[in-house]
């Protein structure tokens, strides 16, 4: 998503924000989406994330789930500035505070955070996110069938016969009452490094992490074990050398795996 996204953008801050856009950045785009990093004329920093008409998630629905996360109290997130589709364009726009630049990937590729502990941010990351109420309106997957054929379509076939048997576990418990809200796209990307900021008590005493969460398109209700493989899959971290500490099984032709949906 590219045409236009500079007037786009404009008009998003002038109308959502109401302040005109003093400097802007391409952040990256999407074939429906495209995220600005936007300094506004009256200094504040923001986030502008554009989505096409045509769009499955759009402005409405980001705005809807980073609010949710919010209100729990038990993972950070930018907050909503504004959001709402743009006057004589056909795109929506999210205007959100800007967390900041640096992703977990950023610190681990440049030495600042071992691999195994920005794995670990993630981990627990995810657990928070997992024990947050659903909010009303998130898509419910029709079974695990469907989890997996996402799943196989950017795996590589040597993991994906790994996680077959852990797999065919979730498989077996998918239709007892196990479901939770899930991210679908907790990678090393989409977390914002907290800056300085530590971890702090929240009221009722629950510690809040310092990471701050983004990119809320793939979010829905299914097995926590799901989200988790999405994870380990988009991180490599199943490859080697990584903080596998058990043997790879021994390489040759793959069974193939059936998946019938439930």
């Amino acid at each position: 998503m590219t045409g236009g996204s500079v007037l786009a953008v404009e008009r998003a801050c002038t109308e959502l924000a109401g302040s005109a856009p003093a400097e802007t950045a391409h952040v990256r785009s999407a074939p429906r989406t495209a995220v600005h990093r936007v300094l506004l004329a009256d200094g504040r920093p923001v986030v502008v994330k554009l989505f096409a008409a045509d769009a499955s998630h759009g402005a409405s629905d980001e705005a809807r789930l980073l609010a949710a996360v919010a209100e729990s109290g038990r993972v950070q997130v930018p907050a909503v500035i504004g959001h709402g589709p743009i006057p004589g364009l056909t795109v929506s726009a999210l205007i959100t505070t800007d967390a900041g630049t640096k992703t977990l990937g950023d610190a681990m590729r440049a030495g600042q955070m071992p691999r195994p502990a920005a794995l670990l941010r993630l981990a627990l990351l995810m657990t928070a996110f997992h024990s947050m109420p659903t909010p009303a309106g998130t898509l419910r997957v029709s079974g695990i069938g469907q989890q997996v054929t996402a799943l196989s379509a950017h795996c590589p076939e040597r993991i994906f016969a790994r996680l077959a048997p852990a797999l065919e576990v979730i498989a077996a418990g998918a239709g007892r009452e196990r479901l939770v809200w899930c991210h679908g796209d907790l990678h090393l990307e989409n977390v914002i490094c907290g800056g300085d900021r530590q971890p702090f008590a929240a009221p009722g005493g629950e510690p809040h992490l310092p990471e701050y969460v983004v990119d809320f398109e793939a979010a829905t209700v299914g097995v926590p074990e799901y989200d988790l493989a999405q994870t380990l899959v988009t991180c490599d971290a199943l490859e080697r050398p990584t903080a596998c500490s058990w043997p790879l099984p021994t390489e040759g032709p793959s069974t193939p795996v059936s998946w019938t949906p439930m």
